[in-house]
């Protein structure tokens, strides 16, 4: 293999990483913004902010 096959090869892998971590962080701050709006509906209620 030459250098180029090798350099494609490592685009690709790159390139499905950065998919695959993308992927994952967009999930992760999903579930962050939902326990976060969760804790700001428990601690309204506890302070009694809520209508």
């Amino acid at each position: 293999m030459s250098a180029a096959d090798y350099l494609k090869l490592f685009m690709l892998f790159g390139i499905a990483i950065g998919i695959v971590l993308n992927r994952r962080l967009a999930r992760s701050s999903v579930a962050l913004r939902i326990a976060n709006k969760r804790y700001v509906d428990q601690t309204d209620r506890m302070f009694a902010l809520k209508d």
